[in-house]
């Protein structure tokens, strides 16, 4: 029902969702049109160099502790949703390098995005 908003748009960009297996089966089956998932695959050393150069312009409690929490459970579920969608089969799951510089990460993913955000 959270997904009600959605309307006839031609696409919905969801970040960090599905976080868990039930919920991606579910999300499939309730949303017609589904056509995949983006992975931005970075390393855990550049995720946290990065959330700390963030923490700097940000006040931030503690922005290592609370990466930490966030890494395992990415670790514990994400890594299990991407598999799934692997096996999937084509098109279902998208990999992308996020290890590069943003504007390169954008274009990387921006291929991907464009059928689906159709003006």
């Amino acid at each position: 029902n959270s997904l009600a908003f959605v309307g006839d748009c031609s696409g919905v960009l969801l970040d960090g969702f599905p976080r868990k297996l039930d919920q991606a089966a579910m999300f499939e089956m309730e949303v017609k049109g589904f056509r995949g998932g983006i992975h931005l695959d970075v390393s855990k050393d550049i995720a946290i160099q990065r959330i700390l150069e963030s923490a700097k312009s940000h006040s931030r409690f503690d922005p290592v502790e609370r990466f930490e929490k966030k890494w395992k459970s990415y670790e514990k579920y994400m890594l299990l949703i991407v598999d799934y969608y692997k096996k999937k089969g084509a098109g279902k799951h998208v990999q992308v390098d996020a290890s590069q510089h943003p504007d390169d990460v954008f274009a990387a993913v921006r291929p991907f995005c464009a059928p689906i955000f159709k003006a």
